[in-house]
């Protein structure tokens, strides 16, 4: 599957339904599979070679931990985006019934 532009200047990879799994959980994905195999390799490596595998295992540790802080900001920021549209609808909604009531001559409180 190409993401790229295509010709019309549109990612292919928006015109997929929305059915597939957000990008920060697939990525959660494969980090935790490239940190299984981090740690199979420092079970076969010795020597010089075994400490450069450990920096790559707390490399790997640090980009989780990272993006576990994005999910959980991206997470925190949907959530005050939902809560902020769903005070603006029933601000609006508040308001379209006043007028309503005040332009049928009742008390609108």
């Amino acid at each position: 599957m190409e993401i790229g532009p295509t010709e019309s200047g549109v990612s292919r990879e928006r015109r997929i339904p929305a059915k597939r799994p957000p990008t920060i959980e697939l990525l959660m994905e494969q980090l935790f599979v490239v940190q299984r195999l981090g740690r199979w390799l420092s079970r076969e490596t010795h020597g010089d070679a075994y400490v450069r595998v450990r920096e790559l295992n707390e490399l790997i540790h640090q980009a989780q931990r990272q993006l576990r802080d994005i999910q959980k900001g991206t997470n925190e920021a949907n959530k005050r985006f939902v809560h902020e549209a769903a005070d603006q609808a029933l601000q609006q909604l508040t308001q379209r019934t006043n007028s309503g009531r005040a332009g049928r001559g009742q008390d609108p409180g």
